[in-house]
């Protein structure tokens, strides 16, 4: 049994996704045994928010929700060190699929998308509501509370 296990979520810009999911993990993996054994963290594939905040929106959102710990987060762009340094990658759609195929030498072995953690999920997206409103950013956050809810669920089996 491995004694640490880390976890990235991409998206394009991490300024919507990738941190949200990110945030709404670590608040729920608190209630898992597992709390202190799973490390997470988010990158965007893009490179043009580095360093930013979280979407104000995604912030407004989440610590509605009592994510808090998104507001603290900034943007980075995914690195070809990222496949060596983390057990699972989690991505939100093809587009993410792409771009992490290409910088990874088309190495996906660590490669998920977050959203097959949903047992009944039938889309082939987590959508990113950065060109919507405030309204679309309550949509994604129940997608990515269901698929951290079954990714937790998957690594309790696994890990413990």
């Amino acid at each position: 049994m491995k004694d640490n296990y880390s976890i990235l979520f991409v998206c394009y810009g991490n300024i919507c996704r990738s941190p949200s999911a990110e945030a709404v993990f670590k608040h729920k993996l608190a209630a898992s045994p597992l709390a202190r054994r799973v490390y997470a963290d988010s990158a965007g594939t893009a490179d043009f928010h580095i360093g930013k905040a979280p979407d104000d929106r995604a912030i407004a959102t989440g610590v509605n929700r009592g994510y808090t710990a998104i507001e603290d987060l900034r943007a980075r762009q995914l690195s070809k060190e990222d496949k060596e340094q983390f057990d699972l990658i989690l991505i939100m759609d093809e587009k993410n699929k792409s771009a992490v195929s290409t910088l990874f030498d088309h190495d996906l072995s660590k490669v998920q998308f977050l959203f097959n953690f949903i047992d009944d999920y039938s889309l082939n997206a987590i959508a990113d509501p950065f060109h919507g409103t405030l309204a679309d950013f309550e949509p994604m956050f129940d997608t990515l509370e269901q698929a951290v809810e079954g990714l937790i669920s998957a690594l309790e089996k696994d890990l413990l």
